[in-house]
């Protein structure tokens, strides 16, 4: 503190304030709206046990689907309302394009979307089945529930 200057008596209305206020304001904005300093405002909130650490929001609004999502962009839109926007124009031009198909190449079409389908899934079940193995493997690490390794115990016996 600094000589002549003038110590400001926290009030039950400050104190209040600044427990509702730690971790869902950032601190800059909490010493402006009581108007005191980061070392005061950080003194006091250590003495009432209460932690100023601010995790900004990363989520922000599409005003087109109304979800939360990581990203909009300048117009407002999600990734995931862009994509489905996309997809809405492929459809069309798949509609089209299966009207100027013979019944043979239709045949065909469904052929190679049903192998590809079949091909995507296995991919897909693969990668299921090794993030399950990958999480089992994890909680085994944390319990040292390894049935692959020996134990401490069974070391330690022999």
């Amino acid at each position: 503190m600094r000589k002549g200057s003038q110590v400001t008596p926290w009030t039950v209305t400050d104190e209040r304030w600044l427990r509702e206020s730690a971790g869902t304001l950032p601190e800059s904005d909490i010493c402006r709206h009581l108007k005191r300093s980061r070392s005061s405002v950080e003194a006091k909130a250590h003495r009432l046990g209460v932690s100023l650490r601010y995790r900004a929001p990363r989520l922000v609004w599409c005003d087109t689907c109304a979800t939360w999502r990581t990203a909009v962009d300048a117009d407002g839109r999600c990734p995931v309302c862009r994509l489905r926007e996309q997809n809405a124009g492929h459809r069309e031009r798949n509609a089209q394009a299966w009207e100027q198909l013979s019944a043979l190449q239709r045949q065909k079409v469904l052929e190679a979307e049903a192998e590809a389908d079949e091909k995507e899934e296995r991919r897909r079940l693969q990668r299921e089945g090794n993030r399950l193995k990958t999480r089992t493997k994890r909680m085994r690490e944390v319990t040292g529930t390894n049935p692959r390794k020996k134990s401490m115990q069974e070391t330690n016996a022999k």
